[in-house]
């Protein structure tokens, strides 16, 4: 539902909300009905207007205050709206409606000049912070890695699997077990939202995700479609308390967002627009929760490198971790582009389960790696099996794990050249290859000096 444009007048919110005969007292609940629509706890709202200076005879609020709270008394006056058609429970409302009310009380209690002061009164001297830190916000994961209360951006190619990384993540998390060898301290609640997989297949990745730990899925709580009706759009004024009070009544202490594209309709690459959007996250995470937004890889870009989140640099430097699923050397790989609050991880090498599912692995060799590992089975294979040709020993190697064949004959002599040159091997001629012409014979670097 369309709601009117902000505009703090009694009259609109007479229109919207009829007040009750006898006044309640401020914040009181929906208690009952006028006519066919329910009593609103607005009577703050409206005395605070009531009260405010006139000008040309017209009620008008502090211009401060209307400048910092215009967003509240717009979603209030929306929530009304939307309740009066039965789409809202009436206990959420009157938290909304009794926490903006209040607001405005306060704002008029300590008036306009104690309002400035509000940085002032956030300071306080570096010897107060450090004679009492306080208690260290409690890690999720790991040691630092994903910490309550953050903004964690969780980025990607296609067709890597980060959906199912994500998954197994809460689990985990769920689970309190360790997620890719990174100790979980704790179980904890989580709330997935996936505006992508439907409600079969997420419900279907649970299955294999499930079965070493069926009792985690209980503090798992999915918000997908279909049972998920309309668009999520973060910034729209009624998302961010519905949000909340999601957060809220199931006590939700980590909220997944899968994809971040499908919950706003901005600019991307606006740094503006975008960090309107990290915006709502981060008063998300200021109620409590882990907030983990899952996105897109861009494409390579000359000032922030060929892996980045795609859109904004805000992607990159609002978030507190900030976590790529990429491809090194074939091998599907974790990087950790930035963290805050933690010690730095190495890359994380990963391989796909048949089921879907994610195991940490070995990091691959390098090409150099590579190469001398192919040379020392070669070196071994030759000082077992002396007196080979280069087509037998292949046989013998285990296969390219680039082709997924033996290896080719250039290649071979390739090798047998380098190991001949680093004194480890030599050749004779003798032998006879499969095509009827003579072949050189292998012999390691000992042997020979042995004759």
């Amino acid at each position: 539902m369309v709601g009117a444009p902000f505009n703090p007048r009694k009259e609109v919110v007479d229109d919207l909300i009829p007040q009750p005969d006898n006044p309640e007292p401020a914040g009181a609940a929906l208690d009952g009905q006028r006519g066919d629509r329910p009593r609103i706890p607005l009577l703050i709202l409206r005395s605070h207007m009531d009260r405010a200076p006139k000008e040309n005879g017209s009620p008008r609020m502090d211009a401060q205050a209307k400048r910092l709270y215009s967003d509240q008394i717009q979603t209030l006056l929306l929530g009304a709206q939307l309740y009066t058609s039965g789409d809202l429970l009436p206990e959420r409302f009157a938290s909304l409606a009794s926490t903006v009310c209040s607001t405005l009380t306060a704002l008029e209690r300590n008036g306009h000049g104690e309002l400035e002061q509000w940085i002032a009164r956030a300071s306080e001297p570096a010897a107060s912070i450090v004679a009492n830190l306080g208690e260290k916000p409690p890690s999720i994961v790991g040691d630092g890695l994903l910490v309550h209360g953050t903004v964690a951006v969780f980025y990607g190619q296609p067709g890597l699997g980060k959906t199912w990384l994500l998954l197994q993540l809460a689990h985990a998390i769920a689970a309190g077990r360790p997620w890719l060898d990174i100790p979980i301290p704790s179980p904890c609640t989580v709330g997935f939202i996936s505006l992508e997989l439907p409600r079969y297949y997420i419900g279907d990745r649970f299955i294999a995700l499930s079965s070493s730990d069926p009792a985690a899925l209980s503090r798992i709580h999915i918000v997908c479609r279909p049972t998920l009706k309309g668009q999520i759009d973060l910034l729209h004024p009624l998302t961010l308390p519905a949000l909340l009070a999601w957060i809220r009544d199931l006590e939700i202490q980590v909220v997944v967002l899968d994809p971040l594209s499908r919950a706003h309709s901005v600019n991307e690459n606006a740094a503006q627009e975008m960090g309107q959007v990290l915006s709502i996250a981060e008063q998300l995470a200021a109620s409590g929760p882990l907030v983990i937004l899952n996105h897109h890889e861009g494409h390579p870009n000359p000032e922030l490198g060929s892996q980045h989140p795609r859109g904004s640099s805000r992607l990159l430097s609002d978030p507190n971790t900030v976590l790529n699923l990429t491809s090194d050397r074939g091998t599907v790989c974790l990087m950790i582009k930035k963290l805050n609050l933690g010690i730095p991880i190495d890359p994380i090498y990963l391989k796909q389960t048949p089921e879907g599912t994610f195991e940490r692995i070995d990091r691959p060799p390098t090409p150099t790696e590579a190469k001398d590992l192919v040379r020392d089975d070669l070196d071994e294979i030759i000082k077992t099996n002396p007196g080979l040709t280069a087509s037998q020993l292949s046989e013998l190697l285990p296969f390219n794990p680039k082709t997924g064949k033996p290896y080719d004959k250039a290649t071979m002599s390739r090798h047998l050249k380098a190991l001949r040159l680093e004194g480890r091997v030599h050749s004779e001629p003798g032998g006879m290859s499969r095509n009827g012409k003579v072949s050189d014979l292998w012999f390691t670097g000992m042997e020979h000096r042995d004759e």
